[in-house]
């Protein structure tokens, strides 16, 4: 195997959320979320004040998310290594990655568009901003299934010297369950489950932020952890 290319890609990983911190939080200005309660004056008023941050941060926000579309791949790569065949969970892996990179697109899109034309109808910018922080956070599905179905390869794997730890199979698990409140902000606009709530962002962000770099640090060392073999039997 290509080592070298593995790594490689397992680096596009601090590029990225180095680039989604430009973005979303110096360029953009999205970190705190604006709030669901906002009024539509306020969100057209922020849309105005931040047009060319937002259309910036949006450019460089869509470029870092593809950045990742690489150590999507070497996850399936060390679930297939770990899995054999058939790779069920090496396929889903594949299918779910990109699905997640895929939902990068609309959440950008729409606060590109709200701020391309600052001057437009305020009911228009509204609703392009909801659009938004929907896609955002509530396209969470994908993304839990892709971390779900790492940390189920992590914990199947028994060899004696396994790729992952396998604490790591189930802060991969726990990390999945931490995601799923995303997927019910369109049921709340204020308390912890609204879109800019502590629980339906603030701490999903936290462990998105560190399963990145945890994963990160753990890839490089199974890329570079040998599979075992099978010794051979001795000669009569």
């Amino acid at each position: 195997m290509n080592m070298r290319n593995q790594v490689m890609a397992a680096w596009c990983v601090p590029v990225a959320m180095v680039l989604f911190g430009l973005s979303l939080v110096s360029l953009a200005h999205f970190v705190p979320p604006l709030a669901p309660t906002l009024s539509a004056e306020d969100v057209a008023a922020f849309f105005r004040e931040h047009s060319v941050g937002i259309r910036v941060g949006m450019t460089l926000f869509l470029f870092s998310g593809t950045l990742l579309a690489p150590i999507t791949a070497v996850f399936s790569v060390l679930i297939r290594r770990i899995e054999g065949t058939p790779p069920i969970l090496t396929y889903t892996q594949i299918i779910t990655g990109t699905i997640a990179l895929v939902l990068f697109i609309p959440p950008t899109i729409c606060w590109t568009v709200a701020a391309y034309r600052p001057e437009r109808a305020i009911s228009e910018i509204l609703l392009l901003n909801d659009l938004g922080w929907f896609f955002f956070i509530m396209t969470v599905p994908p993304g839990i299934l892709q971390v779900l179905v790492l940390g189920i390869a992590i914990l199947q794997d028994k060899r004696r010297q396994p790729l992952f730890p396998r604490w790591v199979g189930y802060f991969n698990l726990w990390a999945a369950v931490i995601f799923i409140p995303g997927g019910v902000v369109s049921l709340f606009k204020t308390g912890p489950f609204a879109w800019n709530g502590i629980i339906a962002f603030w701490i999903p962000v936290l462990v998105f932020g560190s399963w990145w770099w945890i994963m990160f640090v753990m890839c490089l060392k199974a890329i570079r952890r040998p599979d075992e073999t099978i010794p051979a039997p001795a000669a009569a």
